[in-house]
């Protein structure tokens, strides 16, 4: 089994579905996006990304990402500005797309 089809099945397994728009209306796939939690020297008894700085990790198969660049994403309800990205490679071969988004912000008019 190659290294995309690992992390293709695991992402089926914890992901989330992402919607990104493209030329031809939206891109949907699954993709893990949890928040980063906060550096700390103690350990806190909490759910995993309650304490996070508000940026986001986003892990996606190569295969439904490689056409995606960094802007605004949706993922439920929730907006995300995806901030950077990267490639990341095994064995010579592209495996899946890392990036790291944050929360986009709403534009109060008042």
């Amino acid at each position: 089994m190659s290294c995309q089809d690992v992390i293709r099945r695991l992402i089926r397994q914890c992901g989330r579905e992402v919607r990104f728009p493209s030329q031809q209306g939206e891109v949907r796939f699954l993709a893990y996006l949890n928040p980063l939690r906060e550096q700390s020297d103690k350990l806190l008894p909490v759910e995993s990304g309650i304490f996070h700085q508000g940026k986001w990790l986003l892990l996606a198969p190569y295969q439904d990402a490689k056409e995606i660049s960094e802007g605004v994403f949706y993922a439920g309800e929730e907006s995300f500005v995806l901030e950077r990205t990267e490639l990341v490679y095994f064995k010579n071969e592209p495996a899946y797309l890392w990036g790291i988004a944050a929360k986009a912000q709403e534009e109060i008019n008042g």
